[in-house]
């Protein structure tokens, strides 16, 4: 039969370590703790990606003028613009060198025959030329008078006779005086008939 519980003896000596054992399960999560200090700031980390385009902003009020750049480099030369509206003549430049002679043009088309000019006032009547060469006939006037005029003016030529055979040729004559131009002509038989006939000259005019 047991006997009675005897009194609870002194510590004895630690004894050894003894072997480690089994890792034991894993415990249940304790409660969060305090929250800790803030800690050092982090390495930055790699951009994000664009956001999208926000929308257009209202327009701001225009900025301060700017001072003038610096003149930029010349850009390569661009294509040929539209011809611009024909801007007010300049005033003249100066004479410059004369440049060497252009090949000639086609002839241009005829212009337009002008108006006909006023008739002017008949001039004074000139000095008698000398005679000139017989005109043409002209068309027959009307019956004047019966009177006896001068000597008439010489007939018109005859039918030209056959050409006949050449001659030597001669010895080259001395130069003539110059012939009466066609108003010195008019002039003349104006003059003429103005003072024989009986029309007055007013047949010469036309």
């Amino acid at each position: 039969m047991p006997g009675f519980r005897g009194e609870k003896g002194d510590m004895g000596i630690t004894g050894m370590r003894g072997i480690k054992g089994d890792r034991g399960s894993k415990g249940a999560c304790g409660s969060d703790g305090p929250k800790g200090e803030k800690g050092d700031s982090g390495i930055h980390g790699r951009s994000g990606l664009p956001g999208r385009k926000g929308e257009q902003g209202e327009l701001g009020s225009p900025g301060a003028t700017g001072t003038a750049g610096k003149e930029g480099l010349i850009g390569p030369k661009g294509d040929r613009g539209f011809d611009g509206v024909l801007g007010p003549k300049g005033t003249q430049g100066e004479k410059g060198e004369r440049g060497p002679s252009g090949i000639p043009g086609p002839p241009g088309p005829r212009g337009v025959d002008g108006a006909s000019g006023l008739t002017g006032s008949q001039g004074p009547a000139g000095t008698k030329g000398p005679e000139g060469l017989q005109g043409q006939k002209g068309e027959r006037g009307p019956l004047g008078p019966a009177m006896i005029g001068p000597r008439g003016i010489p007939g018109k030529p005859g039918d030209r006779g056959k050409q006949g055979e050449l001659g030597p040729d001669g010895s080259k004559g001395d130069r003539g005086e110059p012939g009466l131009t066609e108003d010195e002509i008019r002039t003349y038989v104006r003059t003429e008939m103005s003072q024989h006939c009986a029309c007055g000259g007013e047949w010469a005019s036309v």
